[in-house]
């Protein structure tokens, strides 16, 4: 299924690289290869683009999960990888501590 993300991750990059490897093959002088050279680097800066993003999110995830941990040891006074498994029950119950960070 085609979304958003997919087509810019991976549609549009390839079709960027398409259209200079057209140019090559259609212009094989030096027009040609300058226009490769230009869709090439356009790919590469979309991908690039792509892979900063992602990046700068999973940034943002690690940042949240530090912040739960720190709530953590203010109301417990313990680190979570450090709190017994009856401890870390009793936060999930009290919803102080989600199920998806036990590791």
């Amino acid at each position: 299924m085609l979304t958003p993300v997919k087509i810019v991750r991976f549609w549009l990059p390839g079709l960027i690289f398409l259209i200079g490897a057209l140019m090559l093959v259609t212009r094989p002088d030096i027009i040609g290869v300058e226009g490769a050279a230009l869709m090439l680097g356009g790919g590469l800066g979309v991908v690039v683009s792509d892979r900063l993003y992602r990046m700068g999110l999973k940034g943002e995830e690690e940042r949240d999960e530090e912040s739960d941990a720190r709530g953590f040891l203010d109301r417990y006074g313990v680190w979570p990888d450090q709190a017994s498994p009856e401890l870390l029950e009793r936060a999930e119950r009290e919803g102080t501590w989600p199920a998806a960070h036990r590791a």
